[in-house]
């Protein structure tokens, strides 16, 4: 089993939430890592965010009470799952994460393994440069 890979400055952001809302960032970011060894926590922007490849997903919490995981290219991700709200952006869907429900394991996993791919097949900025370069 792979050990897991915690950065410092998620877990003092984490510290430094509500404590109702401790123990689900902390499961949320425990599921990311445990799902997907192979992606790597970075604090940025004020809060925590998941690599593989570029930019996945992301942890934050609402003034409501809530957190949620905000996936950076969740427009191309197909949501079978039913998990996300409603686009308040163009790019980016939000799953939502209230203390005492349900925690969609299954579906979630789902999500950022489709993410995962999408990374893993989408064309790099500098491939599309060079197209770009070549097309003129």
């Amino acid at each position: 089993m792979e050990t897991l890979v915690f950065s410092p400055q998620v877990s003092a952001y984490i510290q430094h939430q509500e404590s109702e809302l401790q123990p689900l960032l902390q499961r949320l970011r425990r599921f990311i890592l445990q799902a997907a060894p192979q992606v790597e926590e970075r604090f940025i922007y004020k809060c925590p965010f998941y690599y593989y490849l570029g930019q996945l997903c992301y942890m934050s919490t609402t003034k409501t009470g809530s957190a949620y995981l905000g996936f950076v290219k969740g427009m191309h991700l197909s949501n079978a799952q039913g998990l996300f709200a409603e686009p308040d952006t163009k790019q980016i869907r939000k799953v939502f994460f209230h203390s005492g429900q349900p925690f969609p394991e299954a579906g979630l996993r789902e999500l950022l393994q489709e993410a995962i791919l999408y990374n893993e097949l989408k064309p790099s900025q500098q491939t599309l440069c060079k197209r770009r370069a070549v097309a003129h």
